[in-house]
């Protein structure tokens, strides 16, 4: 279980989408496994931790999301610094539309719900899917934990020191301020703090039986798509706004709040191995597009091998949901 979620993340969020090239594996050895190894201790790491939280002290979804995003905050603003990014890759617009007191704040939402959706909460929900016999059990022990965080925290000292060298040859790379540090480092702990008072059940089901697959399907997709929309549409080419950023932040909140209740209120509240398999397909689906997508323009050559290990993985998890729904039915019956 534990190299099932080291495969996902960073597979995900990093290899799928083109973030983390796979090609510097024959250009670029030491970018590919400096970048790998650092993947892993951010991700996989972070992942893992995260899960244990909330498996040891009985936290459910809520918990696990609110985490996600004191890890994306952890990642994007404390570690690799894009919160901060003038511009450039991977920012480019959005280094100016939405940036206020030298943060990208339009930016700095938008990670930071990607974050806690598909870096931690989807490969945690593939993992409950295909193993939720073992899905209140922890992966690792306490030394083995305390082994995990050290790794973690290690990478970010890393990254910082690596990030300082880079801000003095690349402008457009400020390092963040002390303010920066101290402002982003108390808004990752109050989101822990959150994490540790939600209740379990804020996310409950409240579906009364299924009402379809496909629209769990659509959901997950509407996910990302909700994303693009409000990070890539309202600024214009010169950086500009179509509308405040202000109101942007405002109505993706909004927009992801409503989906959210969509999916909770249709969700059953038993048997919904199907629906949740359907949902989490509809979340990785658009970043199988985008990762054929990006192959197309030439920005990540041979993206398209991660695509069919992905598209085998799904196969094989559809089998076992398919199988496994069966044999309740079945009972279901005698």
């Amino acid at each position: 279980m534990i190299l099932l979620l080291m495969i996902m993340t960073p597979g995900i969020p990093e290899y799928l989408t083109g973030s983390s090239p796979i090609t510097y594996l024959v250009t670029d050895q030491f970018k590919f496994f400096f970048g790998l190894l650092t993947n892993l201790g951010l991700y996989s790491t972070g992942a893992l931790l995260i899960r244990e939280f909330a498996v040891r002290y009985r936290k459910g979804w809520p918990s696990i999301l609110a985490l996600g995003c004191a890890y994306g905050i952890m990642e994007e603003g404390i570690s690799v610094h894009t919160f901060f990014q003038l511009g450039g890759n991977p920012v480019n617009l959005l280094g100016i539309y939405g940036r206020y007191m030298g943060v990208n704040w339009v930016w700095a939402l938008g990670l930071t719900f990607f974050h806690a959706i598909f870096s931690i909460g989807l490969p945690i929900l593939f993992l409950r899917i295909a193993y939720p016999q073992h899905s209140r059990e922890p992966l690792l022990g306490r030394g083995s934990a305390k082994v995990v965080g050290l790794f973690y925290g290690t990478t970010v000292l890393i990254l910082n020191l690596v990030l300082l060298g880079i801000s003095r040859l690349t402008p457009e790379r400020p390092m963040p301020t002390a303010l920066d540090y101290l402002f982003f480092g108390l808004l990752s702990l109050l989101l822990v703090w959150i994490a540790w008072k939600l209740p379990s059940n804020l996310f409950e089901p409240r579906g009364k039986g299924s009402t379809g697959r496909k629209r769990f399907f659509l959901a997950g997709d509407l996910v990302f798509t909700i994303y693009i929309i409000y990070a890539y549409l309202p600024a214009k080419p010169d950086g500009s706004g179509r509308i405040p950023f202000l109101l942007d932040m405002i109505l993706f909140v909004a927009s992801y709040f409503l989906l959210l209740c969509v999916i909770l209120r249709n969700l059953p509240t038993h048997n919904n191995d199907r629906e949740l398999f359907s949902l989490a397909l509809g979340l990785l689906t658009p970043l199988l597009v985008w990762a054929e997508i990006v192959e197309l323009a030439g920005l990540a050559p041979f993206i398209t091998v991660v695509t069919l290990i992905s598209i085998a993985f799904i196969s094989r998890l559809r089998k076992m949901v398919n199988n496994r729904a069966f044999s309740t039915d079945i009972q279901s019956l005698v």
